[in-house]
């Protein structure tokens, strides 16, 4: 397995806050870290499994599409359809 090193950029409370839950679990600012990412992705996988979910985002992106709205903004589709029935 190959390890890479990943720099990112954190606020000052972001990087306390992880020192913290590190310190209070007795594990390294970098065991913390990835178990977030770790949970991140668990929790991704499992909406993204979710037929119901799937379905929901496949709907917001054809709409996206047809309006030739960033498909990665879906908020910006949702609020579009919205005020448009009203």
């Amino acid at each position: 397995m190959t390890i890479l090193e990943i720099t990112i950029r954190l606020t000052e409370n972001e990087a306390a806050a992880i020192d913290r839950a590190a310190q209070l679990e007795r594990l390294t600012r970098e065991e913390v870290l990835r178990l977030a990412a770790r949970e991140y992705i668990r929790r991704y996988q499992r909406r993204r499994d979710n037929p119901q979910i799937r379905r929901a985002m496949e709907t917001i992106d054809a709409i996206a599409a047809r309006l030739r709205r960033d498909p990665t903004d879906s908020t910006a589709t949702v609020r579009y359809w919205r005020d448009a029935r009203r």
